[in-house]
């Protein structure tokens, strides 16, 4: 409890190693979803300041609903994941605004497989970065499972099993491995998947 009030900053977001100033770390959205799942598990929200986190939260909210690292940064997949999964935990998601442009915003991001930010390539792992956003939002049904499975299976190494980012790439790895994993449960294919920890339902129950 000590160590999370003394890493989140005045504007309510929270370092990612605590020193003498801001300038020492990075503070954005990634470490907001950290400090609200320390939170969420341990049951230590008296520990921060939840309206001060809440608010750079809805700040970080850009004009097209979706999310970026801070005020003003461009909607990103991973950071309106992070974003949506803070504010489920901390109870505030009910009453975001503008949730219809953000559902389309994600539901956008899919043309096969899908894309973290506007107008970049498909990449494996947004298949449960912006996946588990639209299941946060209620609205999981609007994946479309058998084409996002289709590109998953194309990213898949046969030689050696796992994903790779894309599938001209030749080598996986174990981040896109595991996130192509989890998004092969929101298309339906695997077990459950608890979206607010990224983790499965079995292991969360």
């Amino acid at each position: 409890a000590h160590s999370l009030r003394k890493w989140q900053l005045p504007d309510g977001s929270f370092c990612c190693v605590h020193g003498i100033s801001s300038l020492d770390s990075e503070n954005d959205i990634r470490f907001v979803y950290c400090a609200a799942s320390i939170c969420y598990i341990l049951d230590l929200w008296q520990a921060v300041d939840l309206e001060q986190m809440a608010q750079f939260i809805c700040g970080s909210q850009s004009y097209d609903g979706a999310f970026g690292m801070g005020p003003a940064c461009e909607s990103h997949g991973g950071c309106t994941y992070c974003a949506l999964a803070a504010l489920s935990m901390m109870g505030r998601l009910p009453v975001l605004p503008g949730k219809e442009g953000l559902v389309d915003w994600c539901v956008k991001r899919q043309h096969f497989g899908f894309q973290g930010r506007i107008e970049k390539p498909m990449d494996s792992c947004y298949s449960f970065w912006v996946g588990a956003s639209l299941d946060l939002l209620g609205v999981g049904s609007f994946i479309d499972g058998r084409s996002c499975s289709r590109f998953l299976k194309e990213c898949e190494s046969t030689p050696t099993g796992g994903f790779q980012k894309f599938p001209e790439v030749k080598v996986p790895d174990l981040l896109h491995s595991y996130f192509s994993v989890c998004g092969l449960s929101l298309c339906g294919l695997l077990g459950p998947t608890n979206s607010r920890l990224n983790m499965s339902q079995r292991a969360f129950d």
